[in-house]
């Protein structure tokens, strides 16, 4: 992660980090609402996905996504899937209270 965060800002482009898990919903919205695109880092799947969900942002990076740049790296390009569940072989779910709900 920090390695492609670098590797951005090489690349000459601003940096905004959004914490999923430490920030209120509304604060994520924001960030959402003043950048172009978003870079979703790696990570476990399932709690990437848990933690959206829980947010209740989902739909708002769905959104993003549909209508500005969107680029995922390992569990940011896993959660655009129809499915996870193909991921369960490299991470750990069973921490993940998303699972009980998929």
């Amino acid at each position: 992660m920090e390695k492609d965060k670098k590797d951005l800002e090489n690349m000459n482009f601003q940096i905004i980090d959004i914490d999923i898990t430490n920030e209120e919903k509304n604060e994520i919205q924001q960030k959402f609402n003043i950048v172009d695109a978003i870079f979703v880092a790696g990570g476990n799947c399932f709690y990437l996905l848990q933690q959206l969900k829980e947010k209740d942002v989902l739909k708002d990076l769905i959104e993003f996504a549909n209508n500005k740049i969107y680029v995922g790296s390992s569990a940011g390009s896993c959660i655009t899937c129809p499915s996870i569940e193909y991921a369960q072989k490299l991470d750990d779910k069973t921490r993940c209270a998303i699972i009980k709900r998929l």
